[in-house]
């Protein structure tokens, strides 16, 4: 028996064109599966590796940010917050649910995680 994932990630590798640009063309594994619980794979499947780049970019120069500025973390108690928020939801969340396709759940994760950005680039200065 193959497992929706395997379902998924078939799809995903059939064509290099599938894989690059995504695979949902008719919606084909929407109408025979309930949905998918992973947000990248997802994110993979509909429109293809080239449109994910620039948010794992976003989420490697985040990490990156972070952990230049790990030790002036000690003191400021709100962007450790925003940080831990930050590895719930993209790391954690993000592989049991789908709550960044939530059009007003991903807006408020986008939200914290530009605030969370911003409290970075003013500590880095």
């Amino acid at each position: 028996r193959i497992s929706w994932y395997q379902l998924y990630f078939s799809e995903i590798i059939k064509t290099p064109e599938s894989f690059l640009l995504g695979s949902n063309i008719n919606n084909e594994l929407y109408k025979n599966l309930p949905g998918i619980f992973n947000y990248y794979l997802d994110f993979i499947y509909n429109f293809g590796f080239l449109s994910i780049i620039p948010l794992l970019i976003l989420i490697f120069l985040t990490l990156k940010k972070t952990y230049n500025l790990r030790k002036s973390f000690y003191n400021n108690h709100t962007n450790l917050g925003l940080f831990f928020v930050f590895l719930l939801v993209l790391f954690v969340d993000s592989f049991l649910k789908v709550s960044l396709k939530q059009p007003y759940i991903a807006i408020i994760v986008f939200f914290t995680w530009g605030v969370y950005y911003s409290h970075l680039k003013k500590l880095d200065r």
